[in-house]
Order: structure tokens, then C-alpha cells, then sequence
């Protein structure tokens, strides 16, 4: 079963209703600002820096490092909190029991850093209500911010990566029992059309990993709503392949070019063309291709894995493409 992008297009954009922040037991006192000392500098606080939290409302505490933990994994295991949530690995990215989940991972290679509009999908397809990560969770976690909520469980919330080399240059999602990653992300922020900030869209990578509903992981790069950033994808498995059967080389997928650029490369959606071969329905970001756009001639735009899970999927940011 192959996993439509139609169907991964339409459940990342149903988003976007907003609310308030998450939940959590907040601290006492002034009014919560952003702190430097806070979170690795990308924390708050309402009490001088005293105490930390990783949201604007002061509600859900900054995760620590992840290190090994006695009480975690019958001994074996590793937490960033303490020991309320357990993970297998050394990143913090698997559960307890969860070696062959796949993780997923995100790097800044730029020297500059980045935020990162982090979407998860609503529930359906291959993955149902109970079994996707969200959103939700991880802002919970104190892993993101700025949580927004939309229908059947969607989501969205912001990740800020430092340059690279730093402590904050990535970041792995937390994902403790193991559930469905599907979704997501947006270089610069929540992704949108051409904006004053980036005059050709915004770059996207997505992802449906360990997957319940079908044995069929997805990953491409996507420039449909136009590009900003350089992106590109590293599959440490063989078994990953593009949608037209050929092998990925050297690993790694990508990176996109700049907009307009990116008709024949593996992996990458080019702007305006939401099914790698054509656009279907209306043109997602006015003004930025003609209509019809210029796509694709045979569809190599998704990458795959059968039947397998396990290790980690690392997207990588680079450099700016559109100044």
C-alpha cells in the first residue's frame, strides 16, 4: 500500500485553528518572558531565570539532557526528565523496547540558525487516533512551542536549531512509546506562501514513520509552497528507495535547489506540483509558478521503505537558496 501524497498534502494542512498554550503546572510570580539562560537560550521565564520553562506562557518545564537513567529500560535505559518518560536509546528518540522504531532527527548545517515549523497530521490513513504522535505531546514534553492545535488531532508547534557545530544544532523528536511520526516541517517557521521574509515560499520536509496501518515508511522534500532553504535527507539503510524503484546514493536524498530548479531530482517535489507530476486542484501558493506549472515527467518524488523499520531518518538543513 502505498502511502498517497494527496493524503499526506491534505492532513499536514489541516491545521490551523489556534489555542492556547499547553498544559503543564506552571510557576508563580512576573510575566513570563523569553530568558536567555533559559533552555539552552530558547526558554522562558517568569521569575528571573529561576525558574525555566520552554513555552511563552510559562507552563511546561525545559527537558534536560538525556542521560542514563537506572530506573529506565530494567536498567539500561535513558531519560531527559528525570525518569518520568524512559527511551532505549542514547538520543532520547525511542521508547523502552523501541530499538527497531524509526527515529527521526533534524539538523541545522547552516551557520545561521533556523526555526522550524514543526506539523503533525491529523489521525486516519496510516496512522489512527491513539497510535500518531502529536503536537500536542511534544510541546507537553517541552519539546517545542508555541503549540497550535488543529482537527483530528493536528498540530503544530515551533523548534528553534542553533548554527551548526552548537548544542542546539539538533534536535531528535521524542517519541517514548513508540508511535506513528507523521507530518511535517517548515524551514523558517510555519510554512506559508512567499512572504517579505521569503520571497519564494518555504522549503518543507515530510515524513510518515512506523506507520500501524500499512508496512510502507515515506520521506521526500518538498518545494510545493516554493523553496527557501537547502534540504536534504540521510537514510542509513539500504532498503530505502525512490518511488521509481532506484536506489538512493551515497545515502542521502537531496538536497533541493533553488526554486524553479528542481525538475529530475530524486526526492523533491517542485514548486506548485502536489503530485510530483502535475498540480491537482488549485495552485497552493498563487503567483509563485504558471498554471499549469512545469513538473515532473515520470514520478520520483517520494522515497520508500517496505516492510521495515528502525534507525534514524536526519534531515538536514542548509544554506539560504532565495537571497
Amino acid at each position: 500500500m502505498k502511502i498517497s501524497k494527496q493524503l499526506l498534502f491534505v492532513c499536514a494542512l489541516a491545521i490551523i485553528s489556534a489555542c492556547s498554550g499547553c498544559g503543564g503546572s506552571g510557576g508563580s510570580g512576573s510575566t513570563c518572558v523569553q530568558t536567555a539562560s533559559c533552555c539552552s537560550g530558547n526558554g522562558y521565564s517568569n521569575d528571573g531565570g529561576t525558574s525555566c520553562f520552554s513555552d511563552a506562557a510559562c507552563t511546561t518545564a525545559c527537558l534536560s539532557a538525556c542521560v542514563a537513567n537506572a530506573n529506565c529500560c530494567s536498567g539500561t535505559g535513558f531519560s531527559n526528565d528525570g525518569g518520568k518518560n524512559c527511551y532505549a536509546t542514547a538520543d532520547c528518540s525511542s521508547g523502552c523496547g523501541g530499538e527497531t522504531t524509526t527515529a527521526l532527527k533534524i539538523t541545522n548545517v547552516g551557520s545561521s540558525p533556523v526555526t522550524i515549523g514543526f506539523v503533525t497530521a491529523a489521525y486516519g490513513g496510516a496512522c489512527l487516533q491513539g497510535e500518531l504522535l502529536t503536537a500536542q505531546e511534544l510541546a507537553n514534553a517541552g519539546w517545542c512551542t508555541n503549540y497550535q492545535a488543529g482537527v483530528n488531532g493536528a498540530g503544530k508547534c515551533l523548534v528553534t536549531l542553533g548554527g551548526a557545530g552548537s548544542a542546539t544544532a539538533s534536535v531528535s523528536v521524542p517519541n517514548p512509546h513508540n508511535k506513528c511520526i507523521s507530518g511535517s516541517f517548515g524551514t523558517g517557521g510555519f510554512a506559508s506562501c512567499q512572504t517579505s521574509a521569503y520571497p519564494d515560499g518555504w522549503t518543507q520536509g515530510e515524513f510518515t514513520l512506523n506507520p500501524k496501518q500499512t508496512t510502507q515508511e515515506a520521506v521526500d522534500i518538498s518545494g510545493v509552497n516554493g523553496i527557501n532553504y537547502a534540504l536534504s535527507i540521510t537514510l542509513a539503510d539500504p532498503a530505502w528507495h525512490y518511488e521509481d524503484g532506484t536506489n538512493i546514493v551515497n545515502e542521502t536524498v537531496g538536497p533541493n535547489k533553488a526554486l524553479n530548479e528542481n525538475i529530475g531530482i530524486k526526492g523533491v517535489y517542485p514548486n506548485s506540483c502536489t503530485d510530483c507530476i502535475q498540480l491537482v486542484g488549485a495552485i497552493p501558493c498563487s503567483g509563485l509558478s504558471p498554471v499549469p506549472p512545469t513538473c515532473n515527467a515520470t514520478r520520483i518524488c517520494n522515497v520508500y521503505r517496505d516492510s521495515a523499520s528502525g534507525g534514524t531518518v536526519e534531515f538536514k538543513i542548509g544554506g539560504r537558496l532565495d537571497q
